[in-house]
């Protein structure tokens, strides 16, 4: 009985520290955007009219990456929308919890060349990756000529909720330029059921190791 109740105090104790933990549900450097979509990310170009390009691997002719290899950073410019049109260009992380509530993490930038001006704007679906499903967070952004951290927070959803991380980029294409994206992280409050199994089960394991212990 004692053992019993010291393991699910255990599970209790852990519940009570997940209110304040996070942990790392999307970590990612934009190595290969090629890749995306089967790591479950969604590239929806939904300009209008939409153009030639769409989310794409930097490239020479750029400016560096923020971290890793050169040209490690997803990017986009204005010929996402063609000539006298107007760009609407997301980006959707793979789907994550979102009850205990998360934050998002990324650095963006701009070519800052005069007479053009970038901006984007973050938020968060519950799911969808359509323009429609697209909820912002925060204010619009002007991006700079320099790497510029941008976080934001992704308030506790009903129970058992998942949804998305978005960055729309954003503006009239004949204005736009060129813009950049990299080291996108989320880090998520798990779910309480999710850290009592975890306390009840490292409680479990200390049980048995101490049954296991020669006298």
């Amino acid at each position: 009985m004692k053992l019993r109740r010291a393991a699910v105090a255990a599970g209790l104790a852990v519940a009570a520290v997940a209110a304040h933990a996070q942990f790392v549900a999307v970590n990612e450097g934009f190595e290969n955007v090629a890749g995306l979509p089967a790591a479950g990310w969604v590239l929806n170009n939904a300009s209008t009219p939409i153009g030639t390009t769409g989310w794409f691997q930097a490239g020479p002719g750029f400016f560096d990456a923020f971290a890793g290899s050169q040209f490690s950073y997803i990017a986009a410019n204005f010929n996402n929308a063609a000539a006298g049109g107007t760009i609407a260009n997301f980006l959707f992380t793979p789907v994550f919890t979102t009850e205990g509530g998360s934050t998002v993490s990324f650095w963006a930038r701009s070519i800052g060349e005069e007479g053009f001006v970038d901006h984007i704007r973050v938020g968060r679906t519950t799911g969808g990756t359509s323009a429609g499903d697209f909820i912002q967070i925060g204010g619009d952004i002007t991006l700079t000529d320099t790497w510029t951290q941008y976080t934001f927070g992704i308030a506790k959803q009903p129970v058992g909720a998942t949804g998305r991380a978005v960055i729309e980029y954003f503006g009239v294409a004949d204005t736009s330029d060129f813009v950049g994206v990299d080291s996108l992280t989320v880090n998520v409050v798990p779910e309480p059921e999710t850290w009592a199994l975890f306390g009840l089960g490292l409680a479990a394991l200390g049980v048995v190791k101490r049954r296991r212990k020669p006298a």
